[in-house]
């Protein structure tokens, strides 16, 4: 059994493998634009369903991603906990529509977290104020970018392109020495350094770093600020 491990670990665990995952969606993104030609290539007929639900997975992922920030660096409280909405939540109540909950165990509070691409604000009115934040994905956490929808223009437009905290999260890892993911450390302490499911994992956690350096490794993503402002609205209602 592996040890018992302190919350900055396991909220660095969390957050790792959270970007992990999602990156992986990331970069199947960036597979369809390469074969495709360009980014005209998602805004297609066929493509437009899919890359709506993609984009909407991805950003939930980054906005766990910024929660799990917020808590890293205390702008949340230690007593809060971070959980994925029961499906209910979804589909019920319009009003609790979130994808994330956030909980005070301290104060026995709850406040539920919806991210949006482009968050309305007729949804920001209907939701329950008291119990709601939202979370912007193009503005609060800067999940945009200019593509071309059509490939018989140049014209690129700002569009919803979630992933990037993800991919970025992905370059800053480290695979060996004290300062390793618990993503794969924990995948060590339970299988061994030399199983092959560890030593599958750390090769596919490589090859996704190398893919993400290359299709995020040049922008830029203000994580301290992000998690500042996307903590300071969840605890103002908690």
């Amino acid at each position: 059994m592996p040890p018992e491990r302190p919350r900055p670990y396991m909220l660095h665990l969390a957050q790792d493998s959270l970007a992990f995952e999602a990156c992986c969606y990331f970069l199947d993104r960036e597979e369809v634009v390469e074969q495709g030609g360009g980014t005209h290539v998602l805004f297609e007929p066929d493509m437009v369903k899919k890359n709506e639900i993609a984009t909407g997975v991805i950003q939930e992922f980054d906005g766990a991603i910024m929660v799990l920030q917020a808590m890293r660096g205390r702008i949340l409280k230690p007593s809060t906990l971070l959980l994925p909405a029961p499906p209910q939540f979804e589909r019920t109540d319009a009003d609790l529509n979130v994808n994330l909950i956030v909980v005070d165990m301290e104060r026995h509070r709850a406040v539920g977290v919806q991210v949006e691409s482009h968050a309305r604000r007729r949804d920001a009115r209907n939701a329950d104020r008291d119990r709601v934040v939202f979370i912007d994905g193009d503005i609060d956490l800067g999940n945009s970018m200019p593509v071309r929808h059509s490939g018989r223009s140049s014209h690129e437009q700002s569009t919803a392109w979630p992933g990037i905290i993800a991919a970025k999260k992905m370059c800053e890892m480290t695979f060996k020495g004290k300062g390793a993911t618990p993503a794969l450390t924990s995948m060590r302490e339970v299988f061994g350094p030399l199983h092959w499911q560890t030593i599958l994992m750390l090769q596919t956690m490589k090859q996704a770093q190398h893919y993400a350096r290359r299709s995020a490794g040049h922008l830029r993503v203000e994580f301290d600020a992000i998690a500042k402002r996307v903590g300071e609205r969840i605890t103002a209602k908690l």
